[in-house]
């Protein structure tokens, strides 16, 4: 790229913010998307190798959730706990120990996967859990301001080729006998279509009529109820030992 005398570099947190015309007015434009949680569980485990530090399983996606997002503040927050536990032998119990006595609070998502019960999270939580498997998928997700009032709670991106794009996601904590009706996700393919999206994700801890699972096929949707999220949840805490 030809560089000249002046040459104006300008960032913004969401381009659908940005006006059209002052985007047009620059050559490149370039999404930049933040370390998913996998990326850095991995990255926790080169830079415990590199500083002589053995990771029992669990423990790097621990870390990875209490670093902000940061490598540098993941290898800073690393070494800082070697020096609370004293050993450079560490378990998921010594990363929770050491997070504690260093005022450190773990990202939601490595709490909420180890726990036995969904109907305990606060609905935001629900919608933060969700949230945190998207990233670990690769997306780029953004909880909205109107988060645990019913309306769309996740919008993630995906920058991948022929499934990259928009998705929406609503998140639904119920009870387990609470189903989601057909209406409710008439409102939500209505948010979905009007936004142009990929795709529309509902995701509930409860599960579907016979009548809402028809209309979700029918028109697109794709319908997550408690048996598939907690084999999603499932899935990743397993690999996560492996």
């Amino acid at each position: 790229m030809e560089v000249r005398p002046f040459t104006m570099i300008a960032t913004c947190s969401k381009l659908r913010d940005c006006p059209s015309e002052l985007v047009d007015g620059f050559s490149l434009v370039l999404s930049l998307e933040p370390y998913s949680r996998t990326e850095l569980s991995e990255i926790a485990t080169r830079i415990a190798r590199k500083i002589d530090v053995s990771l029992e399983p669990g423990a790097n996606e621990l870390l990875a959730g209490g670093c902000n997002g940061s490598p540098g503040h993941l290898e800073l927050i690393m070494r800082r706990l070697v020096r609370t536990v004293g050993q450079n032998n560490i378990s998921s119990e010594d990363v929770r120990t050491g997070f504690q006595a260093l005022g450190i609070r773990v990202a939601p998502l490595a709490a909420a996967l180890e726990s036995t019960d969904l109907h305990e999270l606060s609905g935001v939580d629900f919608e933060k859990l969700v949230a945190g498997l998207l990233d670990r998928m690769g997306f780029q997700t953004e909880m909205t301001k109107t988060s645990g009032d019913g309306g769309i709670d996740v919008i993630a991106n995906l920058n991948r080729a022929i499934v990259g794009g928009r998705y929406l996601f609503q998140c639904k904590r119920y009870a387990a006998n609470n189903l989601i009706g057909a209406p409710m996700l008439r409102d939500f393919y209505g948010a979905v279509t009007a936004d142009r999206a990929v795709k529309g994700v509902f995701i509930t801890t409860s599960d579907f009529t016979v009548q809402a699972r028809e209309f979700g096929e029918r028109v697109g949707l794709e319908l997550i109820g408690l048996p598939q999220l907690q084999e999603l949840i499932r899935e990743f805490t397993q690999s996560n030992v492996q």
